[in-house]
């Protein structure tokens, strides 16, 4: 074999041994065979232009795209293949790469990526021509069983073999033939010191579970692709001015720690490009598109700085951050600010974003709406609402501190799901009396204490209590209630007495059905319908199975309700005389009195003395002027000024 500076030459072997052995016997047997070994060898020497063919090479290896497969058991000149940092073979005096090895090489000869390979195990370098692919899949046999590779070195071709070259090396790092795009890091790689001056693109997975600690990429990088350092040891990291794009999880669950700055010249960061890591301070600069989840799950995050961004905030960016306490904006933002640690639009109008570790929230008098999702998952314990108009969806989600809930009378819109999942504490709830539509999931899953408001309600969205827990045991709806939707108060506990206004026109499937567990079905015992025409029911399943045979309906009309489904299947259908207000007594002035929703509602003139007394003659109110009382069911006399009224509730 002939000799480069990459072989282990026969003679350098034979002195070796020639050193430990004085018996010039033997120095004389090796010299001999040596020269026996050249003369047989002379007549099979092929010159550097006679390279071997792709297949097979006397019998030893295989040569596939330049590189060499040696064929044979884990010994090699004596070493196990095991313990070989830079494994060559030499052929008429052309060293050819080692890249894998084979007990039976025949069955490979067709096979020419790395894959298949037996891996090099304490293989510390790995040579390979230019010539050679290095694609996705080498990279992810690399990464999974030549962990010990610290360096990979791009030769030039030993032969063109009709080929350009694919691949260059610095510094031990693989990069495409012309340096600009980072093609793999191997995995036992301790530090790059070096770049080509031409780099621009860090590659997809090329630094997938890296073990470095401390990077400092070069001025020109402009891209970081999709999972590039993802689950890598990363600690610190320091980017490029020149960096426009993060891809997605690009950083996902790397050890990323510290202070992340983003500098101006960033116009995009992916989805869950810096997702599960471990930064505690974020300085964003003028970032204009942030993807999905971009930094949620950073669990030691405290506090994110934006500078000029001016790009959509939304409610998964900083999902599971639940150390994050305050956002800052610089005051030359053009489009937002922030107040009390809470980013707003400029003007205050539109609240945005909140911190998820926001314990308490002071209402701003200019706050009019409150964006998807801006509270999700905070830690609030109250929230007043008094001069917002318009609550986005999902908005209190997952909020599970929030115990009091205030929507003034100033709200006309909320968004589905707004207060949803807020199982841990026990609510008290007041609705805006001008809100028209209770939406799709709003207050799901809840404890509910109490319920007030809502007067002005005509609708009751889809599953809006769904799974919510209430602590009162009589549900009134709105005497202005028109439909309610299917699941709307489902799976609900310890309602045994249920009342429906005189304006029920439709009710949803299973709106009031559903399991407590262990066997056990909501089921009022008292249901009360003011309605004379039965309410139309999307499905005979409005209530459980057994709350038709066990509970007591009371309606004005019950030979009506008999005659129609599912009402029908009632066993007990009881006439009830419903009345609302009757006027006993004018002495005169205008006064209005109504009953909405559990409450009495009475309106006069300024200084007009009202009282209400019960039927058992107690009093049960006295002010004056107009006022808004919450009676429990029954009969009462209000008397406003010289006006006299009898009341049901």
């Amino acid at each position: 074999m002939g000799e480069s500076k990459h072989s282990r030459p026969m003679h350098r072997h034979i002195n070796d041994i020639t050193k430990n052995n004085t018996n010039m016997k033997q120095k004389i047997v090796i010299l001999l065979a040596m020269a026996f070994i050249s003369v047989v060898m002379m007549p099979f020497a092929k010159s550097e232009t006679e390279r071997p063919k792709e297949g097979v090479v006397d019998d030893e290896f295989y040569l596939i795209d330049g590189q060499a497969l040696y064929c044979g058991y884990a010994y090699f000149w004596g070493y196990e293949i095991s313990h070989i940092p830079e494994v060559y073979v030499s052929h008429t005096g052309v060293s050819y790469p080692v890249v894998g090895f084979y007990d039976d090489c025949a069955s490979y000869y067709h096979s020419s990526d790395l894959s298949g390979y037996q891996p090099l195990g304490n293989c510390r370098v790995l040579y390979v021509p230019a010539t050679f692919n290095i694609t996705q899949r080498e990279i992810d046999f690399i990464q999974r069983y030549c962990k010990g590779i610290r360096e990979i070195h791009v030769e030039s071709p030993v032969s063109d073999f009709g080929q350009s070259p694919k691949l260059s090396s610095c510094d031990g790092v693989v990069y495409s033939a012309d340096g600009t795009r980072m093609q793999f890091i191997p995995y036992g790689c301790n530090e790059i010191s070096e770049f080509p001056e031409t780099l621009k693109t860090i590659g997809y997975e090329c630094g997938k579970g890296l073990g470095i600690k401390t990077l400092t990429l070069p001025e020109g990088v402009e891209v970081i692709e999709s999972s590039a350092f993802e689950a890598s040891s990363l600690k610190n990291i320091v980017l490029p001015s020149t960096l426009r794009e993060v891809q997605d999880r690009a950083f996902y669950q790397s050890s990323l720690s510290g202070t992340l700055e983003l500098g101006d010249n960033v116009d995009k960061l992916g989805d869950n490009a810096f997702g599960g890591c471990k930064i505690t301070l974020l300085k964003i600069g003028s970032v204009k598109n942030l993807g999905k989840n971009v930094f949620a799950e950073n669990t030691r995050l405290l506090s994110c700085e934006f500078g000029n961004f001016v790009g959509t905030i939304s409610k998964d960016m900083f999902a599971g951050c639940i150390k994050l306490s305050a956002f800052t904006v610089a005051e030359d933002n053009p489009v937002f600010q922030s107040s009390e640690g809470i980013i707003y639009e400029k003007g205050l109008q539109r609240l945005y974003l909140a911190p998820p570790a926001l314990e308490a929230y002071a209402d701003l008098p200019e706050t009019k709406e409150i964006t998807d999702g801006a509270f999700a998952s905070c830690q609030l314990v109250s929230v007043d609402l008094s001069h917002v108009e318009k609550v986005g969806t999902q908005a209190f989600l997952g909020c599970f501190n929030l115990s009091d809930i205030r929507i003034g009378d100033s709200v006309t819109e909320i968004g589905e799901a707004a207060f949803k999942r807020g199982s841990n504490k026990s609510r008290s709830i007041s609705i805006s009396n001008n809100l028209t539509v209770l939406p799709d999931s709003v207050f799901a899953d809840n404890i509910i204490t109490a319920i007030s408001g809502g007067s002005g309600l005509r609708e009751i969205g889809r599953a809006a209590f769904f799974g919510s827990n209430f602590s009162v045991t009589e549900l009134d709806m709105p005497s202005g209630v028109e439909k309610i939707g299917e699941y709307a108060f489902a799976s609900t506990g310890n309602v045994t007495k249920l009342v429906l206004g005189a304006k029920i026109k439709e009710i949803g499937r299973r709106a009031f059905a559903g399991y407590l567990g262990e066997g056990s079905q909501i089921c009022p015992v008292e249901i009360y319908c003011e309605a004379e025409i039965p309410p139309y029911c999307r499905s005979a399943e409005m209530f459980s199975g057994e709350c038709y045979a066990s509970a007591t309906l009371y309606v004005q009309t019950p030979k009506m309700y008999a005659a129609t489904s599912p009402w029908s299947k009632f066993s007990n259908i009881v006439y009830h005389e419903y009345s609302g207000v009757e006027e006993v007594a004018d002495g005169g002035g205008e006064v209005s009195v109504s009953c909405v929703g559990g409450e009495m509602r009475v309106e006069c003139a300024v200084g007009t003395a009202v009282t209400v007394w019960g039927a058992d003659g107690c009093e049960a109110y006295s002010g004056t002027g107009s006022c808004t009382v919450a009676l429990p069911r029954g009969i009462y006399i209000v008397r406003a000024g010289s006006s006299t009224h009898k009341v049901m509730m």
